[in-house]
């Protein structure tokens, strides 16, 4: 009777320990669905994306005063526009600008005034699809993130510790999404542009004299050049010259000696000749 109760009741403990496990089993994967389930949250909005644009302009402009038409570009400049390159030389200057968008076309117009410009080139990349994809990707990891953290509080141990990796690799992608959108915004709202401004003198308008000195400058440059390429020339055939030049002489040399011999040795048998017909 006593081993019969004893079997009895062990078998009553092991039942019981079963279907605590399969309970505490089916918990554990109603947090981790719940985590992961983002359709019951909110219907994502599906309406046509707001049209996001980003601008790119590149110029080419000849000026005969480089001075001055950098100074009439940064003075068509507002208190909301910057520069983010400004690289000027003697006769060139590079700018990259940032400008409004809304008043991109009002800023082109008012440079080309007084300006020759060249290579005129306005280039518009639509983002908007890009921009609603990662906006509502934003959304869909921000709910979750809310989703896991209601339930962070009726989890168990080992659902804590998911949660908390999960929470972990949300923030990331979060903060990298915002990082994107907030450069695209940034985009937008301000367009780019590349100046090359190359300066050309007006050579009629020069004196007399800065003109003959110009022109003696360009043609003892033009010599440089010329000497230089001479010594190029030169120190390129050198190593051909150190080579060719012994064989070469050596050949002559040869040549010369075989010559020599020969024309001796037809003034004998010429002579031989001679003395038998005697």
């Amino acid at each position: 009777m006593g081993r019969k109760f004893f079997f009895s009741f062990m078998l009553l403990l092991v039942c019981s320990l079963f279907l605590f496990g399969c309970k505490s089993s089916l918990k554990s994967e109603k947090y981790l669905d719940q985590g992961n389930n983002t359709e019951d949250t909110e219907d994502t909005d599906n309406t046509a994306p707001n049209r996001k644009i980003i601008y790119e302009v590149n110029a080419d402009i000849i000026t005969h005063n480089l001075k001055d038409t950098v100074a009439k570009i940064k003075s068509e400049l507002t208190e909301e526009d910057w520069t983010d390159l400004e690289d000027i030389s003697d006769n060139y200057a590079k700018l990259i600008i940032r400008v409004k968008t809304a008043r991109l076309d009002d800023f082109l117009e008012a440079i080309s005034e007084d300006h020759e410009i060249s290579n005129f080139k306005k280039k518009a990349t639509d983002i908007s699809l890009k921009y609603q994809d990662k906006s509502n990707l934003l959304l869909t990891y921000q709910k979750e993130q809310e989703r896991l953290l209601e339930l962070y509080e009726d989890a168990s141990l080992s659902d804590m510790i998911y949660i908390n990796k999960r929470l972990s690799e949300l923030e990331v992608e979060i903060l990298k999404l915002k990082g994107e959108l907030n450069q695209f915004d940034s985009l937008v709202e301000y367009s780019t542009i590349h100046l090359n401004i190359s300066s050309i003198e007006k050579e009629s308008k020069l004196p007399f004299g800065k003109r003959i000195n110009n022109a003696f400058k360009n043609g003892f440059d033009a010599l440089l050049i010329f000497l230089d390429f001479l010594a190029i020339v030169f120190v390129t055939l050198l190593p051909w010259f150190i080579v060719f030049i012994p064989v070469g002489l050596v050949f002559y040399l040869l040549y010369k000696n075989y010559k020599k011999k020969y024309k001796k040795n037809n003034q004998v048998t010429h002579e031989n000749n001679q003395k038998e017909r005697q």
